[in-house]
C-alpha cells in the first residue's frame, strides 16, 4: 500500500516516477543511542545525512 503503490500506478501510466526507499538502502541506525540522529532522536545527524546523501548520490548520478 501507500507509497510504493502510487508510484507504481503512475509508473504503469507511463510517468518517469521511481521509488526509493530511504529507509532500506540509507541503513539508519534506529535506536535511541544512535550516531545517525540529532538529540532530538527524530532528525539525522550530520552522519545520518550523509548515508542518506550517499543513497541519492548512487542512484542519481548514473541519470545526470
Amino acid at each position: 500500500g501507500g507509497i510504493p503503490n502510487l508510484v507504481n500506478q503512475r509508473a504503469a501510466q507511463g510517468k518517469s516516477i521511481s521509488f526509493l526507499d530511504m529507509h532500506a538502502l540509507a541503513a539508519l541506525d534506529t535506536t535511541m543511542t544512535s550516531p545517525d540522529y540529532g538529540s532530538d532522536g527524530l532528525h539525522p545527524s550530520p552522519t545520518g545525512y550523509s548515508k542518506m546523501a550517499s543513497v541519492w548520490y548512487s542512484v542519481l548520478n548514473p541519470l545526470l
